[in-house]
This record gives structure tokens, sequence and C-alpha cells, in this order.
């Protein structure tokens, strides 16, 4: 239920940015690699998700999943394996950052908004 839950997090943030114009933020493989999480794992991601969705606002490692899991240990991190690690110059979470204005993608809001919607369409 949570990996679901997760999955369907990410693809609504995918959706987003591609409103703004972006292409590539979440991708299938990715999408697979939160199905083989443990469900304890996304239970703990998904309730930290919920935490950290009223106060922040933005593309951040407080409301990436990814980082959320792995606890910025990006040599185990399954999205720096298919997107580069973030901070890197070369990787895709840099790219992105360099063609939009993040604050204005997610606003102050935009998380909780959304998790309280996914929490309400799934349980």
């Amino acid at each position: 239920m949570y990996r679901e839950k997760l999955i369907e997090f990410m693809k609504r943030k995918a959706r987003r940015l591609l409103e703004f114009g972006v292409e590539g933020y979440f991708t299938e493989e990715d999408a697979q690699a939160v199905l083989q999480w443990s469900e304890e794992d996304c239970l703990r991601v998904w309730e930290e998700l919920k935490t950290r969705a009223v106060r922040d606002y933005g593309l951040t490692s407080d409301t990436c999943p990814f980082c959320i899991k792995h606890y910025g240990c990006c040599a185990q991190c399954e999205y720096a394996k298919n997107h580069g690690v973030c901070h890197d110059d070369t990787s895709d979470y840099s790219r992105i950052m360099f063609e939009v204005n993040d604050l204005e993608v997610f606003p102050l809001g935009w998380y909780d908004s959304t998790l309280k919607e996914l929490s309400d369409e799934t349980g």
C-alpha cells in the first residue's frame, strides 16, 4: 500500500514538473526500485514525508522519498544510480534546478495537499 502511495507521489511531482516543461524526473526504473523496498521502509518514508510536508516547499531532499530512505547515503540510492548523485553538476536534479524555479513549481502547501489527497484516495 505505501509503495504505491510513494510511487504516485513521485508521479505527481513528475507531472507537476512536466507542466513547466521538465521531463525525466521520475521514471519506470525509479518506480521499480520503490517496489523493491520493504513495506516497513515505505511506511517510515511516508510518515516522514507527511511530517515534513507541512513546512516544506521547493524540490529538496526533505521531500524526496529516496533521500529520506537512504539518509544521505547516495552510494546506496537507486535514484542516484538512475539520475546521478543529486549534488553533482551532471545529475538530473541539477539540470532540473537549472531549468525551473522549484519554489514556483512546488510552493508552500503543495506537498501537504498532495499527500492529503493521496491519503484520502488510498486510505
